[in-house]
């Protein structure tokens, strides 16, 4: 068995049958890899999902009670034979025949991990002619030196990586059981500052697609937006014990420098969530919480210069979030 991809699965049944199309056109034999779909207690009979399951030897599919899609991959990991790990979400794809590629460059190096691309795109959007370059690759000693590439922006997403069975296990890498966000920004930081060999290919392996009914969208940020931003600032705190357990000088200067600029990141993204829907008492003791953490004042930094000036100024933007919290939601996204 060459290759696990693990899948959590939640009502996602209008979308699962792309993700698993693509994922059977692959250049590996079927006794090769396997397809482990984990149903986190779905509301919705997973009718589509079990017509795959039925007619396909190769997925296998397991249920759990609703804990979250880190618990489900976890269930996923202690499921899995391959000797590498691929994750996946049921709405986004792949593209055709690299699975057997990106296991042959792995094994071959005997990496860690392998990091690959990832496009945007949106659901109804075609894919032409992907990069797949698999011989265009960069080896890395550990996977420090690949976190310590200077980027504008860190992406943290598992699904960009195939990751050795055996090192998860050896490390007892796990998933945060119980969250709705930020899980996955976990496992990646755990298994990047452990690794040793790492590489990464220029191939277009991925097809990260906006869904506008994912958790990460407007309706599941208002149903349950104090777990959301819990979640984001439980992440923040493990970064900032990360950087400030550091005494030993461990992590490469480049590589602390993008953790505390994702720290950064998250940190602004957890006030801006909680301007949006949460009381205004809340948005105040966020302020001294990311304060103690080392996260605030922000860093003026990527994308969103403009707001993070504005966050730096605690009274104005308290000011700003007293006068949208008494606006109808969909005002809010406007001012803020």
């Amino acid at each position: 068995m060459k290759i696990s991809i693990i899948i959590p699965y939640y009502n996602a049944d209008k979308w699962i049958g792309r993700m698993l199309d693509s994922l059977l056109r692959q250049n590996l034999k079927q006794e090769e890899y396997e397809i482990i779909v984990v149903d986190d207690g779905s509301k919705d009979e997973p009718r589509i999902l079990k017509e795959y399951v039925s007619r396909y030897d190769i997925i296998r599919y397991a249920r759990q009670e609703n804990s979250g899609p880190g618990t489900a991959r976890n269930t996923g990991i202690s499921m899995a034979r391959g000797e590498y790990v691929f994750f996946c979400d049921s709405d986004d794809f792949i593209a055709n025949n690299v699975l057997g590629s990106l296991y042959d460059v792995a094994k071959e190096n005997d990496f860690d991990l392998l990091f690959h691309n990832v496009v945007n795109v949106t659901g109804s959007e075609l894919v032409l002619d992907p990069v797949l370059a698999f011989d265009n690759l960069a080896i890395y000693d550990k996977g420090q030196d690949y976190m310590a590439i200077p980027v504008e922006r860190i992406r943290t997403g598992v699904w960009q990586f195939i990751i050795k069975r055996d090192y998860i296990l050896q490390l007892n890498l796990t998933f945060p059981s119980g969250w709705i966000m930020n899980e996955d920004s976990s496992f990646f930081v755990d298994s990047l500052l452990s690794a040793g060999k790492t590489g990464k290919v220029e191939a277009d392996v991925y097809y990260y697609v906006s869904n506008s009914q994912s958790i990460l969208h407007s309706l599941g940020k208002k149903k349950q937006s104090d777990k959301f931003v819990d979640n984001i600032m439980k992440f923040v705190e493990k970064l900032s014990n990360i950087v400030n357990q550091d005494t030993e000088n461990r992590i490469s200067k480049e590589c602390l420098d993008n953790l505390i600029k994702l720290r950064n990141a998250k940190g602004a993204f957890a006030l801006f969530v909680a301007s949006r829907y949460l009381p205004l008492s809340k948005v105040e003791s966020l302020f001294s919480d990311l304060r103690l953490l080392g996260a605030y004042p922000f860093l003026i930094m990527g994308r969103h210069k403009t707001r993070l000036k504005l966050m730096n100024i605690r009274c104005l933007w308290l000011f700003l979030c007293f006068i949208v919290n008494v606006l109808p939601l969909k005002y809010r996204y406007r001012l803020l």
